[in-house]
């Protein structure tokens, strides 16, 4: 018998004291005869009184060999993973009648057996209602992949609603703004990422994208090669696309039209 069967059993007696149960029926009878091993009775009565821990009235948390009873803060503090997902996890725990038994104490392990039945709630805690229900179906890449998404959905939703619009954005505009806003959200990889859909064809906007990547990380790998002018160039830049990047509100707009006075691009907002 295994630390987490001992466990579970024990969890799940100590929550029903008045009405204990035991092992009998075919089951046992079939034990009795020899056709069932330890193992399968085991994990039998595991699966049944799991079952039953599941859906009790007071929340039990297990990890290997320790109880933690319902103490979901103990519990949380024992478990290793990205501070966001331990602080999601025991929001979500803290006022829900729900069990749960592991055997690695990692977050990964918490939220995959969570997910099934509550992906939804979980990504609301993590973000906000509005985000969640921007879900219509339950995706189908592993939950903190999920999570890290749609923190930066949510992100990037309060980023752009405390700057102003530009309407009918030109061409350097709209890269500035594209490229400034994902700075502002996930930094050099997400300007990285926002790269990967822009056709850099001249060599002020190859200047101004790599602005952008050294502005957020001094040492970022450039996806690009530049010329030796488009280098003193980019090098030029970087103080405006920083102050960009910085800066909120009508700052921002203000910032703006300063770069693009900088880049020569001849445009404004």
């Amino acid at each position: 018998m295994d630390d987490v069967e001992v466990n579970v059993i024990h969890a799940y007696h100590s929550a029903n004291e008045s009405d204990k149960e035991k092992i009998e029926g075919d089951l046992f009878k079939r034990y009795l005869r020899g056709e069932v091993s330890d193992r399968t009775l085991l994990q039998t009565v595991k699966r049944d009184k799991l079952g039953t821990l599941h859906k009790g009235d007071i929340a039990t948390f297990i990890i290997g060999a320790k109880n933690y009873g319902s103490d979901v803060d103990a519990f949380i503090d024992s478990v290793s993973g990205p501070e966001s997902e331990k602080s999601t996890i025991r929001a979500f725990l803290k006022d829900r009648p729900i069990s749960v038994v592991i055997k690695n104490g990692k977050t990964g392990e918490i939220l995959s057996i969570l997910w099934d039945d509550n992906w939804k709630d979980i990504i609301a805690v993590h973000t906000s209602q509005k985000i969640a229900e921007s879900y219509t179906v339950r995706p189908k890449t592993v939950p903190s992949q999920v999570l890290e998404e749609a923190y930066g959905m949510h992100i990037s939703a309060d980023v752009v609603a405390s700057l102003p619009e530009f309407r009918k954005p030109k061409p350097v505009t709209r890269l500035s703004d594209t490229l400034a806003k994902a700075a502002k959200v996930g930094g050099e990889a997400l300007v990285n990422k926002a790269l990967g859909s822009e056709s850099l064809k001249d060599h002020k906007s190859k200047s101004l994208a790599a602005a952008f990547l050294l502005a957020c990380n001094p040492d970022a790998k450039l996806p690009f090669t530049l010329t030796a002018d488009e280098r003193d160039f980019t090098n030029f830049l970087i103080p405006f696309t920083k102050n960009v990047i910085a800066s909120n509100g009508e700052k921002y707009r203000d910032a703006m039209n300063t770069l693009l006075t900088a880049s020569s691009s001849g445009e404004s907002v």
